[in-house]
C-alpha cells in the first residue's frame, strides 16, 4: 500500500513554520533594540542627574536636570521609560554617595515615570505638563515622607539611649 503525501498541507505547514520564525526574531530584535533605548535612556537620566549638580545646603540634598530626562525617557519609550528612570536615577546616588538614598530613589523616580507616563497625553502639551508636573509633586511628597520617616527612627533611637 503506498502513502501519500499531502503536498499543499505541507507546504501551508512550512510556510507557516517560517513566517512564525521570522515573526519571532523579528520581535526579539525590537525586543532587544527597546532593551538598548532603556539602556541609553537610563544612561542619560544618570549623566543629567549626576553631572550639573547645583548643591542645596539646607537639605544636602542638590538640584539637578535628570527629572528632565525621565520626562523624556517617557515620552520616548513609553512604559520602558520607567525603569529607565528608576535606574538612572538610582545609579546616581550610589556612585555619589549617598548609599541611604538609594533604595528610595530607586522607587521614587520610578513612581515618578509611572505617573508620568500614565498622565501624559503627547497630542495634548497642557496636559503633559500639568502630568509632569504632577509627578514632580509625587517625588517631593516621596522624598518628604522619606526624610520625615527617617528623622523619627533617629528620633526614636536616641530616646531610647
Amino acid at each position: 500500500m503506498e502513502k501519500t503525501v499531502n503536498t499543499a498541507w505541507y507546504a501551508r505547514k512550512c510556510a507557516l513554520g517560517v513566517l512564525t520564525c521570522c515573526v519571532t526574531e523579528l520581535a526579539l530584535l525590537m525586543l532587544s533594540a527597546a532593551l538598548t533605548l532603556c539602556g541609553v535612556m537610563a544612561a542619560l537620566v544618570f549623566v543629567m542627574t549626576y553631572f550639573p549638580k547645583i548643591p542645596v545646603p539646607v537639605t544636602g540634598g542638590y538640584v539637578h536636570l535628570g527629572d528632565g530626562a525621565i520626562f523624556l525617557s517617557v515620552l520616548l519609550l513609553g512604559p520602558l521609560g520607567i525603569p529607565a528612570a528608576a535606574v538612572g536615577s538610582m545609579l546616581s546616588d550610589l556612585i555619589g554617595g549617598y548609599m541611604v538614598y538609594v533604595l528610595p530613589t530607586f522607587l521614587i523616580k520610578g513612581l515618578v515615570a509611572l505617573v508620568a507616563w500614565k498622565l501624559c497625553r503627547k497630542d495634548q502639551p497642557l496636559l503633559a505638563l500639568l502630568s509632569f508636573l504632577l509627578a514632580e509633586a509625587v517625588m517631593v511628597l516621596g522624598y518628604f515622607l522619606l526624610e520625615w520617616a527617617v528623622r523619627r527612627c533617629i528620633g526614636r533611637a536616641s530616646r531610647a539611649c
